[in-house]
């Protein structure tokens, strides 16, 4: 689905990513976790196309994506960032409706109305799709744009669906929707990176984690081994513990 080889990106003389590998196939939700300042997000943007690598190159379904033409690019994977500003005053409608530019040429007004719709009920945000975006709590945009890209990705068969801080300004309840959606969307056929900085969250729901520090990808694997003791106290300075969920499976709980 998504391959990176070998890639590193640089800005004002510094490596962000540096020598960073990984491949998602369809069907995995895997986390990019790590502290502050780690590459999770330009890793993420690298992956998206969005970002120049100064090595290594990024493929999408085989193609590498420096060449890809942008509409089949924008049809086959769509990327949350963590901050988008509109320029001008918008309905939540008229905002995830934006999701389907991509696809106005394949598909009737219909069908893009009816995938805006679809991606609004799946983000829990129809009571208010009338409402101006300025007017909503920032956990409510949040819900609208994570509406829009997954608009952009309505009807298309084994998406790459990139998350950049997905939970932000969400409360606990919503955080574990949207998790789980994004859970649900993988176990559809959906390759699904998310930069995830609660380590709770993460074990609970990703079936994958890759812990970047300093720009290099530093453990890859299973939750368990990828967080194991020494990587919690060397990369985050922390120690943890493993609990059991109540509908199976466990959880790191780090302090």
């Amino acid at each position: 689905m998504i391959e990176a080889m070998n890639i590193s990106v640089a800005r004002g003389g510094r490596n962000l990513v540096e020598g960073a590998s990984i491949r998602v196939a369809a069907g995995e939700f895997v986390a990019l976790v790590g502290p502050n300042g780690a590459g999770k997000s330009t890793l993420l943007r690298a992956l998206a196309g969005e970002v120049a690598c100064g090595q290594g190159e990024v493929r999408l379904r085989g193609r590498d994506v420096r060449i890809c033409a942008p509409d089949w690019l924008a049809r086959n994977r769509a990327m949350m960032a963590q901050e988008t500003a509109l320029a001008f005053e918008m309905t939540v409608r008229d905002v995830v409706r934006l999701g389907r530019l991509p696809h106005e040429r394949a598909c009737t007004r219909a069908e893009n109305d009816a995938a805006a719709g679809r991606a609004m009920a799946l983000a829990g945000i129809e009571a208010f799709a009338d409402r101006s975006l300025s007017s909503l709590s920032g956990g409510e945009r949040q819900r609208v744009h994570l509406a829009r890209t997954l608009a952009q990705i309505g009807g298309v068969a084994a998406p790459l669906l990139l998350l950049d801080e997905p939970t932000a300004s969400l409360d606990l309840a919503h955080q574990r929707e949207v998790l789980g959606l994004a859970r649900r969307i993988a176990a559809a056929g959906a390759a699904v990176v998310a930069v995830v900085h609660d380590l709770f969250a993460a074990t609970r729901h990703c079936g994958r984690i890759v812990v970047m520090d300093r720009g290099r990808i530093v453990r890859d694997g299973a939750a368990q081994a990828a967080l194991d003791a020494r990587t919690l106290e060397t990369v985050f300075a922390a120690h943890g513990e493993w609990v059991a969920l109540s509908g199976g499976g466990s959880a790191l709980l780090a302090h």
